[in-house]
């Protein structure tokens, strides 16, 4: 509520001091008081970001998709093998014994894989995070010493104007007599 009241008087203060300009009939303060704030924001930096933003949704998206089919590979070449060894084998205990330890092994060769795949979706998401990041951080460099370079040299180049015109004039106050030959 207080935060209210101090907006309230804020308009307050504003109401009392284009009423004041009215009267005076000074309209030129009113223009500028009447005027909101305009967002300007930074559109080349908002498209790097967005660019940079989709090339890593794509990034991640083929990941994905190497994931999902490296994983899909993986079991279907464990289910071709436990197939393959109910088809060639006979109803005894040693053979069914057998076919269960392939299972199992093929079941933990499957579990290895599927983490191997795992760790490298995270590598490649993250390496994109990473990459974004630095392309970000490089693109704002550019364009800080762009604002920045920009009107340095023209102040350096101001000075130098100045200080050539000021030289000129002293040479030109100064006596003939009272000069240095170059």
């Amino acid at each position: 509520l207080e935060g209210m009241e101090v907006l309230q008087g804020l308009r307050n203060v504003q109401f009392i001091a284009n009423a004041v300009d009215a009267l005076l009939g000074d309209e030129d303060f009113l223009q500028l008081r009447t005027r909101r704030h305009i967002l300007r924001p930074l559109t080349l930096m908002d498209d790097a970001l967005q660019e940079q933003r989709a090339e890593q949704v794509k990034a991640e998206n083929a990941a994905i998709e190497d994931k999902a089919s490296s994983i899909a590979a993986l079991k279907q070449r464990m289910q071709e093998k436990i197939d393959k060894l109910r088809a060639s084998s006979d109803d005894s205990n040693a053979i069914r014994q057998r076919l269960r330890t392939i299972q199992e092994n093929e079941e933990r060769r499957l579990q290895f894989e599927m983490e191997r795949v795992n760790k490298e979706f995270e590598r490649t998401v993250k390496e994109s995070k990473i990459k974004m990041r630095r392309a970000w951080k490089s693109k704002l460099r550019e364009e800080q010493l762009k604002a920045l370079g920009m009107p340095s040299i023209l102040i350096i180049l101001l000075i130098m104007i100045i200080v050539y015109i000021r030289s000129q004039d002293l040479r030109s106050a100064t006596p003939h007599e009272r000069q240095r030959s170059n």
